[in-house]
């Protein structure tokens, strides 16, 4: 007997909004010296960390875990690409030379970023007061498709795995998942001076996520779990998504890809072993695949010899096969991007009875819900403590403090006014270094004292930044940046001014 449970994880997430947009005749140059940029724009990238409030009778929704949220922003190339396309899928252009600023320290996702570009005086012109499309590329290794013409012909060529490529049980930095967002905003005018709320672009992994493990009430543990067959080429950009609306139906059961993306040149009948991971004292074999066709063009199942299916083993050489589906009475399933597949297996003497539970990793909005007594459909900004920190208002732009009525600054967007650097700040919106963008370099209050990136130096055993001076790698302080907090290299002693 299969019974079938639904619950859904919350995607990564864009947040857009932007700064005030300087006309022709503001001071910011242009990096070529000509005229000036018509506006500056930021990107609030906030890979989700909590859970909707949203729930269905099956489950709720889930953050994710690690690295299937993280997005490879380091310095000095991000792993991103930008794209502006207009409603019938034109090619407008790249966004050039984005800035990316970490908000917090850990590497992995659920985080925030903050991401900056400028919008070229072309864009301006072409598009002000009409309706575009933004499409973000993240984690190609850098292997971008380039020259293409149309969102419908990005030309993407796929990532190859082999059968110990794929990633899992735990996902690692260097297994970065690609990921593809596109989103259309209506009707944006790009007014001299004012702040714009574009809202939200909502990231699809391109990889499936299948986890095998023993029920509560087996009586007899799993020893192997295989994949009987496998992709070995996964297309990064998903065929047919043109528009948010092809992946964010607004309903539990459809938000997700109803179609693969699949070659099947490149199937194969190799089987792929799972490693497993403990979770609570019990083994859970997890592997991260890419997508794969169970049924035929015409919708009915392929042969059983052409599924992907599980088989599974225990000790006393008793041998299991899994299918793809919900229950056993219903329809067999492809294997899809952006889906989680558990599969809970209750084994008893010669028996085994599967509870399935499939889980698209959810697009919805993460501001569903909430500043209700406000008034406003503020989007809570946490902590690493999952402490609201502030709240953004994406239908403005504007943030707000804590008891959701006061209206604070920017805490994001700033830059010193004489350097023109920008100022890094963290979780809690409080500076912590310049970063001097133009040549890729940090530096500490005294605005004199070059220091390496705190944020890609972290203390093993706090978790804090090391603030390590470039001239000759000493480290200066300590900073933690869940309390906001200096210490000097004993990291006991606090500092109220550091460099001063």
């Amino acid at each position: 007997m299969t019974k079938t449970f639904l619950h859904y994880i919350c995607a990564a997430t864009l947040l857009l909004g932007a700064s005030a947009c300087t006309s022709s005749g503001a001071d910011e140059p242009t990096p070529d010296g000509g005229s000036p940029l018509p506006c500056h724009m930021s990107v609030v990238l906030v890979l989700a960390d909590q859970a909707s409030e949203n729930t269905t009778p099956e489950g709720d929704y889930d953050a994710g875990q690690g690295y299937e949220n993280y997005i490879d922003l380091r310095l000095p190339a991000p792993d991103i690409k930008l794209s502006l396309f207009g409603t019938d899928n034109t090619y407008a252009g790249d966004i050039a030379n984005p800035v990316v600023t970490s908000m917090d320290s850990d590497g992995k996702g659920s985080k925030t970023y903050l991401l900056e570009f400028d919008l070229s005086e072309e864009f301006y012109n072409k598009f002000n007061g009409r309706s575009f499309k933004l499409m973000m590329l993240a984690n190609f290794n850098h292997r971008f498709p380039s020259a293409y013409s149309s969102l419908t012909a990005i030309g993407d060529k796929g990532r190859t795995y082999t059968a110990k490529d794929l990633p899992g049980p735990e996902l690692q930095q260097e297994d970065k998942i690609a990921m593809y967002g596109v989103s259309q905003y209506d009707n944006v005018a790009f007014e001299a001076g004012a702040r714009i709320s574009l809202g939200k672009l909502h990231l699809i992994r391109a990889l499936a996520k299948v986890e095998v493990f023993d029920s509560e009430a087996s009586t007899m543990p799993i020893q192997t779990v295989e994949l009987t067959r496998h992709n070995t080429l996964s297309y990064s950009v998903p065929e047919g998504v043109l528009h948010q609306n092809d992946y964010v139906k607004g309903n539990y059961d459809d938000d997700y890809i109803a179609h693969v993306t699949t070659d099947a040149a490149y199937e194969t009948a190799g089987p792929v072993p799972f490693s497993y991971t403990e979770i609570d004292g019990k083994r859970h074999y997890i592997i991260y695949v890419p997508e794969y066709a169970n049924l035929g063009a015409d919708g009915n199942p392929r042969p059983e010899a052409e599924r992907a299916r599980l088989r599974v083993s225990y000790s006393d050489d008793r041998i299991f096969y899994v299918e793809f589906r919900r229950t056993d009475s219903s329809p067999f399933l492809d294997i899809s991007r952006n889906v989680w597949y558990r599969f809970a297996l209750n084994r008893k003497d010669a028996q085994m009875s599967v509870e399935t539970q499939v889980v698209p990793y959810d697009e919805k909005d993460l501001n569903i819900g909430f500043g209700l007594n406000s008034g406003l459909n503020l989007v809570p900004i946490m902590d690493n403590n999952g402490r609201v920190v502030y709240y953004y208002d994406p239908a403005t732009g504007d943030y707000y403090g804590p008891d959701r009525k006061t209206k604070i600054p920017n805490p994001y967007i700033d830059r010193d006014p004489v350097t023109g650097w920008n100022l890094s700040r963290d979780i809690n919106g409080r500076f912590v270094c310049y970063h001097d963008t133009k040549n890729g370099k940090f530096y500490g209050w005294d605005k004199k004292t070059e220091i390496l990136q705190p944020t890609a130096n972290i203390d093993p055993e706090t978790g804090w930044y090391t603030i390590i001076r470039a001239a000759d790698n000493v480290i200066l302080y300590y900073y933690d940046q869940n309390a906001s907090v200096w210490y000097m290299p004993d990291k006991t002693t606090k500092v109220e001014e550091p460099f001063k």
